[in-house]
């Protein structure tokens, strides 16, 4: 009834006509429940996180969920004790590894603790990062691709902000090929220095 209730309206009648759906449901649950034990995510919060990324042709979808780790990411997206700390010791490796490639150890370290912190807190209007996942693929697949996402975007950004000391910048302001501009940018150099 959760998970029913929790999709969109143009899905609801035909899961409340599925046959199966109950044992299908029940039968995800229990193998999400046993992958993380020590993680009490309750029950309805995981069929909503699963409604919630139901689209069309959901049962299929329900049939290749990778059930244990949509509960992991549920249960960090909620903030359940606990699931922060399975995440980091299950997926960092992942992480930083797609992050070294990228940067180089030093860029992974930094980014990888960034990431993961943007994966299980919410800020303001921005939900926790994981509560994207849908359980269509592996977890430490999507976690890959959303490090090299974000170590990119902090590249591209990095390369826009390049710093450069003052006669760079100036250089680069004011180029000309007039040699009475040349004349006066050399003069009053100093005199912008100060």
């Amino acid at each position: 009834a959760c998970f029913v209730a929790n999709l969109s309206e143009a899905e609801r009648e035909s899961a409340a006509r599925a046959p199966d759906l109950e044992t299908t449901l029940h039968a995800l649950w229990n193998a999400a429940r046993s992958a993380w034990p020590d993680l009490g995510l309750g029950e309805d919060a995981f069929l909503r996180h699963l409604a919630r990324h139901a689209s069309e042709g959901w049962s299929d979808q329900l049939a290749q969920a990778h059930a244990g780790d949509l509960y992991l990411a549920c249960a960090c997206a909620c903030g359940v004790p606990g699931a922060a700390a399975a995440l980091r010791a299950a997926h960092c490796v992942t992480i930083e590894s797609a992050l070294r490639r990228l940067g180089g150890e030093d860029f992974a370290a930094d980014l990888s603790q960034q990431l993961l912190e943007k994966l299980v807190v919410a800020a303001g209007d921005r939900e926790a990062l994981i509560a994207r996942y849908a359980g269509r693929g592996k977890l430490a697949h999507w976690l890959k691709i959303t490090a090299t996402r974000e170590g990119y975007a902090v590249l591209r950004k990095t390369q826009r902000e390049v710093p450069t000391g003052d006669d760079a910048f100036f250089d680069r302001f004011v180029e000309t090929g007039d040699p009475e501009l040349a004349h006066l940018k050399q003069h009053y150099r100093a005199k912008f220095k100060d």
